[in-house]
């Protein structure tokens, strides 16, 4: 009886994972024609592994994840950014969402800029 029950509970959240993450792609459908084929899978492959992990995220929050991911896409090194978004943990995703809040992605990168330059001032000096 245990058993038919987990069955029945992993099938129905399959189910809610393909439906929840389908409706986000339609309304995305637009943007979604824009990408390459390859893509465009590797965005709805995105979608339902958000859905997967974040079962009860909010439709309208889901529909900014896919909105943002088909921005990534867009961009060039959009597939290596994905890569590296999926491996951050909890606390790092805070943390960015914080540091973007905060600061412009160039911002950021001119800060890292003067920081390596001054570095390698430093180490000239000790040179």
């Amino acid at each position: 009886a245990n058993g038919y029950a987990q069955e029945m509970v992993e099938k129905l959240s399959a189910h809610l994972i393909e439906e929840n993450s389908e409706d986000a792609l339609y309304k995305n459908r637009e943007d979604l024609r824009t990408l390459p084929r390859r893509s465009m899978l590797e965005v709805a492959q995105f979608t339902k592994a958000v859905v997967h992990d974040q079962p009860g995220i909010p439709p309208e929050t889901l529909n900014k994840v896919v909105k943002a991911v088909i921005k990534i896409q867009k961009a060039r090194s959009g597939s290596s950014f994905l890569d590296k978004l999926m491996q951050l943990g909890e606390h790092d995703i805070d943390g960015l969402d914080r540091l973007l809040g905060q600061w412009t992605v160039e911002d950021a990168l001119t800060v890292l800029d003067e920081i390596d330059s001054r570095l390698s001032i430093i180490a000239a000096m000790e040179k």
